[in-house]
């Protein structure tokens, strides 16, 4: 399929603009790799100390209950339609429970 042709094209790190928008044209650059028999992808290069020394820098400035209280926030802020459109379906299940215990509660305040 086209999306499995361009996972190909990626891993052997041919940029987007260059494979092409229909299914022939990134089967015409696959057939370009194959035919210069470029059968592996480049190498990568291994995670080394400098790397994981690099992520241990980049952790001590990420405060994830920092992000978790500003996405906490943020979703507040967005419109209900737009909230329920990125909930899945046990936070929704959940919100229908609260909503209805919620409106017996209310029910049985005005009785």
């Amino acid at each position: 399929t086209g999306s499995e042709l361009e996972k190909l094209l990626r891993w052997h790190q041919i940029p987007k603009k260059e494979m092409g928008k229909s299914r022939s044209d990134k089967l015409m650059k696959w057939k370009q790799i194959v035919d210069n028999e470029m059968d592996l992808p480049p190498r990568c290069n291994r995670w080394c100390s400098e790397d994981e020394a690099e992520l241990d820098e980049l952790k001590e400035h990420l405060q994830l209950s920092t992000s978790r209280r500003r996405c906490t926030i943020d979703r507040m802020m967005m419109p209900t339609s737009v909230v329920l459109s990125h909930m899945n379906f046990d936070e929704l299940q959940s919100l229908e429970n609260h909503v209805r215990q919620e409106k017996r509660k209310r029910m049985n305040d005005n009785v």
